[in-house]
Order: structure tokens, then C-alpha cells, then sequence
């Protein structure tokens, strides 16, 4: 857990130190190509909502569930990372509460795996698609790399940080999507209060990572 909160980026870049070099400019990267193939994906499956009023198209699209499930690939692309943290681990630890870091970063492992699940839901919902089956579809893509992350990160042959840029990608992705719904028809007022409490919600999640 340590290694998915600092990333190796609190090293400074040294040209001298060619694998670490390469290491830095491998993450800037991954992060770039995460984010340009979701929107590629987003791009092909998103759904434009006609506005007859103005005879023309409105530029908030509607949010489909191929949308949604965009979103739980890129919070699936984290969770590969996190599996591949917690099975690198594993050999050195007494039992898999360890490999997780104990009880307090397991706690918060927790934590942030509920918020990613309302996440989804949110998405669920304005897709209009918030069936149990539908629900489950997007929490087993979102849930199940980290099952295999799991298993590719004992044996160690990946860096997992990797991922984690990959991850970040998934995240800001969803931001995008997500922010400019938060405002439109002139509720920014009301929105604010949400959106408030969910990054409070990250932040409570994050005490118990650290400790």
C-alpha cells in the first residue's frame, strides 16, 4: 500500500540513472494513453442528446451505460494495480490482513472500495440503467482486476505502479464526465454541498491509509 500511495514519484528524475529515468517517462506515458483510449472509447459509444427546442445538438450528452461501464474500466485499471500490490506482498507477509498493510490501511481499502461503488451507481443511474444485473455487470468489471492483479503481482515480474498511472487516468476520465452534470441547468449552488462531502469522504478514507 505504500508503494500505491507515493508511486515512486517522490524520487526526482536523474538522466543519470537510466531504469529510473525510464521509469518516470514510462508513467507520464501510461497516463496519457489511459486517458486518450477511454475517451476514444467514449467518443465511439456516447450518446449526443438532440434539443429540439434550439434544433440542434446539445453539447451534454447523455450518459449511457457503455459510458458507465467506461468508468468501471477505469477504476478496474486501479484495482489492478492494488491486486498486484497486495499479491507482491503476500510472500512476505503472515496472512493476506498483512499484505494489505493491517488493519488501518485495510480499513480504508474498505472505505474507498464503497465510494467507488457509489460512483458507479451514479453513473448506473443517469444511464438510466440501475438494475441489479446492470449494477453487477459494472461492479464486476470494476472489482474483478484486482483479483487478477493479484495473481500477476506474486510472482513480482510488474511494477503495479504502472497501473496506477493507468488508474489515474480512469480517474480524472471520470471527473470530466461527472463535473459538468454537477452544474448544468444552473444548480451549481446546490451541487457544491455533494460535491464537498465527497472529496471529505476521500480525505477521512485516506487517514486510515497513512496510519
Amino acid at each position: 500500500m505504500g508503494d500505491a500511495a507515493s508511486l515512486d514519484v517522490n524520487q526526482g528524475f536523474n538522466v543519470r540513472d537510466y531504469p529510473e529515468a525510464v521509469g518516470h517517462i514510462v508513467f507520464a506515458l501510461l497516463f496519457a494513453m489511459g486517458l486518450l483510449a477511454l475517451f476514444l472509447l467514449d467518443r465511439r459509444y456516447r450518446k449526443e442528446s438532440v434539443n429540439p427546442g434550439t434544433n440542434g445538438v446539445n453539447p451534454t450528452f447523455n450518459l449511457t451505460f457503455k459510458i458507465a461501464m467506461i468508468a468501471a474500466l477505469g477504476i478496474g485499471l486501479h484495482a489492478l494495480g492494488e491486486g498486484m500490490v497486495i499479491g507482491g506482498n503476500l510472500p512476505n507477509s503472515a496472512d493476506l490482513l498483512e499484505a494489505i498493510g493491517g488493519i488501518s490501511p485495510g480499513i480504508a481499502y474498505v472505505l474507498h472500495k464503497v465510494l467507488e461503488g457509489f460512483v458507479l451507481g451514479v453513473f448506473a443511474v443517469i444511464a438510466g440503467n440501475a438494475s441489479g444485473r446492470s449494477l453487477g455487470v459494472l461492479g464486476i468489471v470494476a472489482g474483478v482486476p484486482t483479483i487478477i492483479g493479484f495473481f500477476l503481482g506474486v510472482p513480482s515480474f510488474i511494477d503495479p505502479a504502472y497501473f496506477f498511472a493507468l488508474g489515474a487516468a480512469g480517474a480524472i476520465y471520470i471527473e470530466i464526465r461527472l463535473l459538468p452534470l454537477a452544474s448544468r441547468n444552473r444548480v451549481e449552488y446546490y451541487t457544491i454541498l455533494p460535491l464537498i462531502l465527497g472529496f471529505y469522504a476521500m480525505y477521512f478514507a485516506g487517514l486510515f491509509h497513512g496510519s
